[in-house]
């Protein structure tokens, strides 16, 4: 092609609309956090901190989203849905425990650097 068509918006557009999505997001995944037993006492500036690395994963029906025995490499918080755990045990497995929105799974593995206790499933 001997031609090119570009997109602009100017400074004072870009940083108002990116700097007001961001805070959006912030304060929207800040509020989130408070009602997360394990985050809602540590202070502003650090779940602020959390808030700006969290990452959304989605995950249909059925989805394992860690497996036992795996290595535990990520803390995860349930923003919505369901989920359970299951534990093998030899040849039974058995369902432990039930997730809902503001549940979280996983810290053990990080704290303790050991691999995951139980399956989680959607």
């Amino acid at each position: 092609k001997d031609h090119c068509i570009c997109w602009q918006l100017d400074r004072e557009s870009f940083n108002h609309i990116v700097k007001d999505a961001a805070v959006k997001r912030r304060e929207r995944y800040d509020n989130f956090l408070k009602s997360v037993t394990l985050i809602a006492s540590i202070d502003g500036y650090k779940r602020a901190q959390i808030a700006d690395a969290l990452v959304a994963e989605t995950f249909q029906k059925g989805d394992a989203i860690v497996k036992q025995g795996d290595p535990g490499n990520k803390f995860y918080i349930v923003e919505e849905g369901e989920l359970y755990a299951v534990q093998k045990v030899g040849d039974m497995e058995k369902r432990v425990m039930e997730y809902k929105p503001a549940s979280y799974f996983g810290e053990l593995a990080l704290m303790k650097n050991q691999p995951r206790a139980a399956s989680v499933i959607v």
